[in-house]
């Protein structure tokens, strides 16, 4: 191929439209990340929301309500990680070695990222006054709503294709968000977190699925130019 026309094809590759999306969304979930965090981490007025919900959440709990958000939580510790063996296990066995690269770097990332975090925040958390004793523990951001939402994200990814009926997919994805949420949710009203640790979580998930989603797809038209 003539070197004049590679180049111009690597240069147009960075103009991809995907590409763009995914590179937007990677910086403002960072960027909304690290608003949250500065929210919490100085004390900012609106930190006062934080707390606000967390008393009214706990101030309206049952002991069904508690034990089937229990139920839904463990949808993401231990549901995840059993998820993540489960869909790995049927990948290699179908030889989808793309998919499973790509389900594997999703799952491992986001638990890595999540334990980097933890630490690093920890290390500058100030203390908190909480009627629900969390202002000392490893809470931020929410392990739970990170790994809830990059697992049944690539979830979802995964079976998009698979997926022909527009309805069904439609369907798809709104019960994938709508667990996702739930899960978020359950972490509030059984007390492990703030709203703010959720939020933070989020904001973290979607950006590494953004990453990954911009990586794969200069990947992919990387392998088109050659």
């Amino acid at each position: 191929m003539n070197p004049q026309r590679t180049s111009a094809h690597r240069l147009h590759r960075w103009r991809d439209p995907a590409l763009l999306v995914a590179c937007l969304i990677s910086v403002l979930a960072v960027f909304a990340f690290l608003g949250i965090a500065d929210i919490v981490f100085t004390q900012r007025p609106l930190l006062q929301l934080d707390t606000l919900v967390a008393v009214y959440v706990h101030q309206h709990t049952t002991l069904m309500g508690v034990r089937v958000m229990t139920w839904i939580s463990a949808l993401a510790d231990p549901g995840v990680p059993i998820l993540g063996v489960a869909v790995a296990l049927l990948l290699a066995f179908r030889r989808e070695g793309v998919n499973l690269m790509r389900w594997s770097v999703a799952l491992c990332g986001s638990y890595m990222l999540n334990a980097w975090l933890k630490v690093v925040y920890d290390a500058t958390r100030p203390p908190v006054s909480d009627p629900l004793h969390l202002g000392f523990e490893w809470g931020f951001p929410s392990g739970h709503a990170l790994a809830a939402l990059v697992g049944y994200g690539m979830l979802g990814v995964l079976l998009w294709d698979r997926i022909v009926e527009r309805q069904r997919r439609v369907m798809l994805i709104l019960i994938l968000i709508t667990l996702v949420l739930l899960i978020g949710f359950s972490r509030l009203y059984i007390g492990a977190h703030y709203l703010g640790d959720v939020l933070a979580g989020y904001a973290v998930g979607i950006a590494w699925l953004a990453v990954c989603g911009g990586v794969w797809r200069l990947i992919a038209l990387s392998r088109d130019v050659q």
